[in-house]
């Protein structure tokens, strides 16, 4: 086991540095030049001149990559270029957000998906089968950002229950009851889409295990049904729907930048909108470096889980 977790934490720590590697020559390779951009019209090319040498960029290209992650490495990202603060500190704090929100949605893409699976799984042909299905891949066609506007029009402009957007209130002193008042809507819109997919694959996974020879034994030794379901099938048909958890962390991010921009919530994916608009080129480096590490670090934690929930996975 541990030295399973090892070579994970070593192979985490390997595509960590490829993922810095692309993302840093991605950023390269955007036109424009940051000093000149920075400067702006009046910035004369001697001026603009001397700013790349003051930021290094008239260095060659691994040699700023090397300056960059020796610095990165010890915590700084650089100042951003459109609000002259610390990329760390813009980026952790606005993580933060974004956290709340990704971990309110997977939840609720759990707590929905996997239970509407299990049920259509156990009354295939059903009317809750049909419609439950019927439903996932509704959520599955539907975009985001329309999923959002009509989430506004209905919550916020006619029913008047939700903020329109937001983290807090502006006005009066904000609790836990007001955070989660604005956290409804956009967890809604971002986990819409994970809780059609999981209930599709928790059903689909469901239905293989429960055909299979161990299950029909358990049944032939007069076992009740609902512990047959939940405790010999249940978990074998969990192995394929953690790996599409695991894969919603992804989604998630990369999702919550067009829901935080429409809802304007505080978080990572808005800062990163609003630096591609000011093109802040290190918030951008430094928003993908941070959205890609959880989703590679995310992925190591569901490979160690595989072992607990199926031990055979030690062998390969």
């Amino acid at each position: 086991m541990y030295v399973f977790v090892w070579r994970r934490l070593v192979g985490t720590a390997l595509v960590l540095l490829g993922v810095s590697v692309v993302v840093f020559l991605m950023i390269k390779l955007i036109p424009g030049d940051p000093a000149a951009t920075l400067l702006g019209p009046q910035g004369t090319p001697e001026e603009v001149r001397q700013l790349r040498a003051a930021m290094g960029l008239d260095r060659p290209v691994a040699i700023q990559y090397l300056r960059w992650l020796e610095r990165a490495v010890h915590g700084d990202l650089g100042t951003s270029t459109s609000l002259a603060q610390p990329v760390t500190s813009l980026v952790f704090t606005s993580f933060r957000n974004t956290a709340l929100l990704g971990a309110a949605s997977i939840v609720v893409a759990i707590l929905a998906g996997i239970p509407a699976g299990i049920l259509s799984a156990t009354r295939p042909g059903s009317v809750f089968d049909v419609i439950g299905m019927l439903v996932a891949l509704f959520l599955n066609s539907m975009p985001s950002f329309w999923l959002g506007l009509l989430l506004i029009l209905s919550g916020s402009v006619w029913l008047r229950i939700f903020p329109v957007g937001g983290m807090v209130s502006i006005r009066g002193p904000s609790g836990p009851g007001d955070l989660l008042a604005h956290l409804v809507l956009p967890t809604i819109s971002l986990s819409a889409w994970s809780v059609g997919i999981i209930a599709r694959i928790s059903r689909s996974s469901m239905l293989e295990v429960i055909g299979l020879a161990y299950v029909r034994t358990a049944r032939s030794k007069g076992l009740a049904e609902r512990l047959v379901i939940y405790r010999h099938a249940l978990r074998n048909a969990l192995l394929p729907v953690v790996t599409v958890i695991s894969l919603q962390a992804g989604t998630l991010l990369g999702g919550a930048i067009v829901t935080e921009a429409i809802f304007a919530w505080p978080g990572l994916g808005l800062l990163m909108y609003n630096a591609i608009g000011a093109r802040d080129l290190p918030v951008i480096l430094g928003g993908i470096l941070v959205m890609s590490a959880v989703f590679v670090v995310v992925n190591a934690i569901v490979d160690v889980l595989y072992v607990v929930i199926d031990p055979r996975v030690r062998l390969g």
